[in-house]
């Protein structure tokens, strides 16, 4: 075979222009692939469960390897959509039938802004791993914080994982590519919580000092402050202490609180929001309604089932898991959409930022963790233009206020008389502002500032190591 890894999207597209495309793989990695290139016609998966992918998938076609090799020829290509590649390569390298089949791995294919990985700062790496796409934005913030990173010269280093139960040798080779390629007195940005949960992380701890690396920890969430933390949750803790020379936390809540539980406080950063890259100026449909993005599900959200309990208010829904049997008047559900779908669907007058099961304050687990969290849906909001309203005892809410981009809440009751009571001018000036603090989040001001500073007290750190 022809293997095609590390290659830009564009080439990849160019190629299956007027050629049949298989996927070997109908599992998650395929359905990734599908959400993200729902415009591409996929002319058979190969897969050897096909009997049950079938079931749901009924517009596609499931061959197994036999029919595979009975027809492919040269208008045919290959996309690997499995995390286990390594495997499958080796496997279908024996197979004469494939000797001149173009293949691709879908989570190597390399966007537009990430192709060129290399720099020419030989000292300055980021760990970066796939991570899926969803309409949870999870995958959005660190593919914002990779983008602006290497705007700022750091290489990337692209952890290529496998699977637990199949892909050990290749996690393990990955883990070993990337130690290897880490020059000595290096500054590595790491992205925290990692999606690698085999430990291969302790690999970097065992280098530090050999190689005299710097690492500047970039928190996305701590998920053992957020209800409900796993055994995993606690070991991605316990490294993040151990491995990290800076740290970039979301606000001043956070860093307290990290502050007592022994992290040092000299060497955080305070981001202040995250930044939310967006390359087009976006346009938001007028409508009165108050804008709630996000994951709907019971256990995370469950106030959004109570909303119809908010009389003269309406809200408009984004996002998934919504059981959108339950019909009340004064809510509308749009749909999940992926992020950059989602900008362009948006439509309303304020944006929402709440969470937990009650509509009287921000309770259980998921909603305390908004005294120390940046919710990535605040900045969504924020960058396309939109003023907030955000629950008074969040960590944001002080961001909110002294930008005057938005208005703070106790309680969701108490949304129709706050609402009222904003005059046109005040709206016309809350607008203002979030479309000013909006650019500074498009262009990711806030992470190349947070990441500048974090290198300025590694710089110190280093002078005192000598």
């Amino acid at each position: 075979m022809k293997i095609k890894k590390n290659v830009s999207s564009i080439c990849f597209l160019k190629e299956i222009r007027d050629k049949r495309l298989y996927c070997y793989g109908g599992g998650k990695v395929f359905e990734d692939f599908l959400r993200l290139y729902s415009e591409i016609n996929v002319y058979a998966v190969v897969d050897k469960n096909s009997i049950g992918l079938k079931k749901n998938n009924k517009n596609l076609r499931f061959i197994d390897i036999n029919q595979f090799c009975n027809e492919c020829d040269n208008e045919s290509v290959l996309l690997i959509t499995c995390l286990d590649y390594i495997e499958i390569i080796k496997g279908l390298q024996e197979i004469t039938a494939f000797n001149e089949l173009p293949c691709y791995v879908y989570h190597l294919l390399r966007d537009n802004n990430s192709i060129n990985e290399s720099t020419d700062n030989v000292n300055k790496y980021q760990l970066t791993e796939f991570r899926f796409q969803d309409c949870m934005a999870t995958q959005k913030a660190p593919s914002d914080v990779m983008r602006i990173a290497l705007n700022l010269g750091y290489n990337i280093l692209f952890l290529d994982r496998g699977t637990i139960k199949h892909g050990a040798e290749q996690t393990e080779q990955a883990w070993n590519s990337v130690v290897e390629n880490i020059n000595i007195n290096s500054n590595l940005i790491i992205q925290f919580p990692l999606v690698d949960n085999t430990n291969g992380i302790y690999k970097i701890k065992k280098i530090k000092r050999d190689k005299n690396l710097k690492i500047i920890a970039i928190i996305h969430d701590i998920d053992v402050m957020r209800g409900s933390p796993t055994k995993s949750d606690f070991l991605q803790y316990k490294i993040l202490h151990e491995i990290s020379d800076v740290y970039i936390v979301h606000n001043k809540n956070m860093k307290n609180i990290l502050c007592k539980n022994g992290f040092d406080i000299n060497k955080m950063v305070d981001l202040k929001i995250f930044d939310y890259l967006i390359s087009e100026d976006p346009k938001i449909q007028e409508d009165n309604g108050i804008i709630i993005a996000g994951n709907f599900d019971k256990s995370k959200a469950s106030y959004v089932y109570q909303l119809n309990k908010i009389y003269n208010v309406k809200f408009n829904l984004f996002g998934a898991n919504f059981n959108d049997r339950v019909k009340y008047d004064n809510i509308s559900y749009y749909g999940e959409f992926l992020p950059d779908e989602l900008i362009k669907s948006l439509k309303g007058r304020y944006g929402l930022v709440w969470d937990g099961d009650s509509l009287e304050t921000c309770s259980g687990g998921k909603g305390e963790y908004l005294r120390i969290n940046n919710p990535h849906k605040l900045s969504l909001y924020i960058a396309v233009g939109l003023p907030v309203i955000i629950w008074e005892e969040a960590a944001e809410a002080d961001f909110v206020l002294r930008a005057g981009v938005g208005l703070t809440i106790n309680s969701l009751y108490d949304l129709p008389d706050k609402l009222e009571s904003v005059s046109d001018i005040e709206y016309k000036t809350m607008k203002q502002n979030a479309l000013i603090v909006g650019t500074h989040l498009r262009n990711g001001d806030y992470m190349k500032n947070a990441i500048v500073q974090a290198e300025k007290i590694i710089k110190d750190i280093r002078k005192t190591d000598k």
